[in-house]
């Protein structure tokens, strides 16, 4: 019963989609499986549980049929995880209620900010990175406890009898394929997982160590210290480090995160996931560790961690490397390592030593109560501390800095500030055009032309894409806004570039204005400062502007460019064939000679290795395919590249890099064979090549 009802309000509150937050992102990647036709093609092929979700719900229709159905695999997701939470109490010596009990804790409080990690990430990669994660180390215990009460019952701490050697190396090997097929699922889903594992898995070995022999604390200080000097001696740092990151305060003068100073940005970031449950946790570990219990290792050594160099150099490198949209790179992201810590674990342990050795401190009234009512006092006291446990998470505060998540866990969006009318229009069936070709009876480029014709504003094309039935270019999410066009600028060019566009190529997408919103802000927004409060009003702004009827210069698209570059093997760079930026006058075939006529070395030899990038450019959004034909002596080979049309016009360009080995002497002749979509046109360039 507890299973079922747990399942049940995961149903019930279902997949949090409130825009701009990140599960749009998750249900896009979830749904973009529909446009590609190579799975190398999709944006984050390597997460494979958006295959997954896509594999089960991606053909479903209308789309508020296939979020109903997101809303019964968020709910098997979570489930998924709470169980290998639950698995985890029962590795430590929980007893079912206390690891239940656990489970419930750590689905309310485990989280980021004022987001909790279940509805935050429920139908992401990471929830399947942290299932696999868990799973590692609850293994990883209890091949330590097996060993344990095996070197308890022979009496020894270390026993290395020839007879027993078989059954150790036994052990071993399944730790080890286990540990590795856990690797492989964490690595395919979200690689902040195998970082949790290292972790984790650190702590478990101390943990054991110390078991084994109480004054080897001493030893591990000793190792750590000495691995955080090598670290800082001899590990290659990213400039940003000492550019960066340690001025900034995210890192101290010892290169460790700088946790223990509270102004800095690194103990914001902590103190972020942490909460105020998380230093309940930690008191309560620091209380357990006196005993050398488990739990106080995961709740504690995460934290030792990001403070020693050995570890946290590492992971500054690896972040600082990811330095593409933010100045100061994905250094605030560290905290996720502290997803390590199995938040509430401690508590409950804690509460389950205080049951066992709290008989007779139990106060009169409560004793007193207890027999009265005929109620055991083990039966008594987790219902009370479940009643006080809820009644702290009703009245403590969601924001800052005890973060109580209880408040996100629980909510459902209003349907305008998640944009649910607009993928439940029935508009966007209307405007949206069968699947592909490859999947469909529909020609490609029929299917391709529709989805370009499509017209909406940058938020409301983001959401109607996420449902997968549409593919709008200028798609945007404030989140994802800072390297890409700002959305006072981007009405204004997208004006600028329709004027070229002939009128029977676009689809007007025209949704809810503002006046019609009903809610008046986001409360997440306001309360997490992730987006602004008022970003659904602002996706709808700006729809008069663009649908505007526009004064029109011409009503023809421009001609395509189409060249080749290719870079001798003698010289060694990019050379740029006659042709570049001139457009086609006319459909059917060009001749530009010899392709050589701008290189400088007298002769090509037979075997030597040609890297060819042909390159199509169109100056109005139309563009579709280009082909490259290779023919010579005993060899043809072809390539072929597919350019996505944009409806907002602007250039678009088609390119690729191939790598050819011509290996026979002779004649060669090489040809890009460009077709637009409107009008449905081909174009041939050819150039000429002699190898000798």
């Amino acid at each position: 019963m507890p299973w079922i009802t747990l399942a049940v309000f995961f149903f019930l509150v279902g997949v949090y989609l409130e825009f701009p937050s990140d599960p749009w992102q998750h249900l896009t990647r979830l749904n973009e499986w529909n446009w590609v036709e190579l799975v190398t093609e999709h944006s984050t092929w390597k997460k494979s549980s958006y295959f997954l979700a896509y594999s089960f719900l991606g053909n479903s229709s209308p789309p508020q049929t296939q979020l109903y159905l997101f809303d019964l695999y968020y709910a098997f997701c979570c489930l998924l995880l709470s169980w290998q939470y639950f698995r985890l109490g029962l590795a430590i010596g929980l007893s079912e209620r206390s690891a239940f009990f656990f489970v419930l804790l750590q689905a309310l409080l485990l989280g980021n900010n004022g987001f909790g990690f279940y509805r935050y990430y429920g139908i992401s990669s990471t929830i399947f990175a942290q299932i696999g994660a868990v799973a590692a180390i609850r293994i990883l215990i209890e091949f330590g406890n097996n060993q344990l009460q095996h070197n308890r019952r022979t009496g020894s701490a270390v026993n290395f009898d020839a007879h027993l050697r078989p059954l150790l190396f036994k052990k071993l090997s399944i730790l080890l394929l286990s540990l590795i097929c856990l690797s492989v699922l964490i690595a395919f889903n979200h690689i902040q997982g195998l970082g949790i594992v290292c972790i984790a898995a650190c702590a478990v070995l101390g943990w054991l160590v110390v078991v084994w022999n109480r004054r080897a604390i001493i030893g591990l200080v000793i190792s750590g210290v000495l691995l955080s000097l090598a670290t800082i001696l001899w590990y290659p740092r990213h400039p940003l480090i000492d550019t960066v990151y340690q001025p900034a305060g995210w890192l101290s003068p010892w290169y460790g995160f700088n946790l223990l100073v509270p102004n800095s940005p690194a103990f914001e970031s902590i103190i972020a996931v942490v909460g105020l449950s998380g230093l309940l946790s930690i008191f309560a570990a620091l209380w357990l560790s006196r005993r050398n219990h488990v739990a106080a290792w995961l709740t504690l050594f995460p934290l030792v961690a990001l403070c020693l160099p050995c570890f946290s150099l590492p992971l500054a490198n690896a972040l600082a490397a990811q330095n593409e949209h933010f100045a100061e790179g994905y250094i605030f992201v560290f905290n996720r390592m502290l997803f390590t810590i199995p938040t509430g674990l401690a508590i409950v342990v804690a509460f389950s030593d205080f049951d066992r050795r709290s008989m007779s401190l139990l106060p009169r009234p409560l004793a007193s109560l207890s027999r009265g009512l005929k109620i055991r006092y083990w039966t008594a006291l987790p219902f009370i501390r479940l009643i006080l446990v809820l009644f702290v998470l009703i009245i403590a505060p969601v924001k800052g800095p005890v973060f109580n998540r209880l408040y996100h866990t629980i909510m459902v969006p209003p349907r305008d500030l998640s944009i649910r009318h607009v993928i439940s229009s029935p508009m966007l069936l209307e405007l949206s055009p069968p699947s592909l070709g490859a999947r469909g009876d529909v020609p490609l480029e029929i299917s391709l032309q529709s989805r370009a014709g499509l017209l909406a504003t940058a938020g409301i094309s983001y959401a109607m894409n996420a449902t997968g039935l549409t593919q709008i270019r200028q798609a945007r999410k404030w989140m994802t806004w800072p390297a890409l066009t700002p959305p006072s600028l981007l009405i204004p060019r997208s004006r600028e570039n329709l004027r070229n566009i002939p009128d029977d190529r676009v689809k007007f997408a025209p949704f809810t204005p503002v006046p019609a919103l009903f809610s008046s802000g986001s409360t997440m927004g306001r309360l997490t400062h992730h987006w602004l409060p008022f970003e659904v009003a602002l996706e709808h702004a700006g729809q008069p502007e663009l649908f505007a009827p526009l004064a029109r210069d011409q009503k023809q698209l421009r001609p395509p460019e189409v060249w080749l570059e290719w870079q001798a093997p003698v010289q060694g760079q990019s050379i740029a064939a006659n042709g570049v930026g001139v457009a086609l006058t006319k459909p059917g075939v060009e001749e530009r000679g010899d392709l050589r006529k701008t290189i400088l070395e007298p002769s090509l030899i037979a075997g030597q290795t040609f890297l060819l990038r042909p390159v199509m450019r169109t100056r109005d959004g139309n563009a579709w395919k280009l082909r490259l034909i290779v023919k010579g002596p005993d060899f043809s080979e072809s390539y072929e590249l597919i350019g996505r049309p944009d409806p907002l016009g602007g250039d678009v360009w088609v390119f690729a890099d191939v790598i050819f080995n011509l290996n026979h002497p002779g004649n060669y002749q090489l040809e890009l064979l460009a077709s637009t979509l409107w009008p449905k046109e081909q174009y041939q360039v050819r150039y000429d090549l002699t190898i000798e």
